[in-house]
């Protein structure tokens, strides 16, 4: 029995909620399913069947989406902002689409999946940059420019990031009663719903027990988050990186986004002589390939090194 690819990205969104997947996660697949399905019913002009679609038209789907994504790199006045993707993002809509096609596969809903012999899109691998001791040390100053009660806080959020290496989502979430001042730990829960523990030292301690002590709000009834806002509530995503935003520009530093304090905490922690398999399990990661790009990010040591001890320039050749 045939069924529309509208049904089978509801019943794709059913299995993903069955399967505990985030709501983060099963939003993200809907919203690239969808585009997918709107784009393919302007060229068909009708609502289409999970058995029509081919390993043709998805590859000119994702061909097209690449091509846009390339001409807005390079020349990002030429296209609407609402149409402009990254080739990282388009990377991201072929695995949902497929994921989507594996789940029929398991379904029964189709015999083979259409993605199976369309190769993953290559993504042009960038080394970020991560924050440099100045930069923190800017913004740490400008903290002390607030009032007392967000200078505590922000920096305390500050100090906990770049010592714990948490998504920022884990730290906004981080209940006070999984916080363990004494041990310098805490229980956060990162993607596919998996708890782990994070470590800081005894400077965050410190902050952490300031923040508590003198600027944590009574919170709201049935909130447990550690950071709050000051009427008690847990506090946005979007709203952090608002404040975070903010302070950049006070401070005078670029860039100053969430996840850089991750990649800042990941490069000082293989600097400072951490191996990469205590690093994935702090960072959270299921496999070595991002940590890997953290390897890179450290490089910077190895020029220095080489700059110390070039063998043609030992020996003044």
């Amino acid at each position: 029995m045939d069924i529309t690819l509208e049904q089978a990205i509801k019943g794709f969104r059913l299995y993903n909620e069955a399967a505990g997947r985030s709501k983060k996660t099963y939003l993200w697949y809907d919203k690239n399913l969808n585009f997918f399905q709107n784009w393919l019913e302007k060229q068909i002009k009708h609502k289409p069947y999970l058995s029509e679609i081919t390993t043709e038209s998805l590859r000119s789907y994702l061909t097209l989406l690449r091509s846009e994504a390339e001409q807005s790199e390079l020349h990002p006045e030429l296209l609407p902002k609402k149409r402009i993707r990254s080739l990282r993002t388009v990377r991201g809509y072929y695995a949902s689409l497929s994921a989507f096609f594996n789940w029929a596969v398991r379904e029964d809903l189709i015999a083979q999946s259409p993605m199976k012999n369309i190769a993953r899109p290559k993504v042009p691998r960038y080394i970020p940059d991560p924050f440099s001791e100045q930069e923190i040390r800017a913004l740490l100053t400008a903290c002390k420019s607030m009032t007392d009660r967000s200078s505590l806080r922000m920096t305390a959020m500050l100090l906990f990031l770049l010592d714990s290496g948490t998504r920022v989502g884990e730290m906004l979430k981080l209940k006070l009663a999984d916080l363990n001042l004494e041990q310098g730990r805490a229980k956060v829960m990162g993607k596919g719903a998996k708890e782990r523990y994070v470590y800081f030292g005894k400077a965050t301690k410190r902050i952490l027990w300031r923040y508590i002590s003198l600027a944590r709000p009574e919170p709201m009834p049935n909130v447990e988050n550690l950071f709050l806002t000051f009427d008690g509530r847990p506090i946005a995503q979007r709203q952090f990186s608002h404040m975070l935003s903010k302070l950049g520009e006070a401070a005078g530093v670029n860039k100053v986004h969430p996840h850089r304090f991750r990649r800042t905490a990941a490069v000082q922690f293989l600097r400072n002589g951490g191996n990469i398999f205590a690093l994935q399990k702090l960072l959270g990661h299921e496999s070595l390939e991002m940590v890997r790009r953290y390897v890179e990010l450290a490089s910077n040591d190895v020029a220095e090194a080489h700059q110390k001890a070039s063998p043609v320039d030992g020996w003044r050749l």
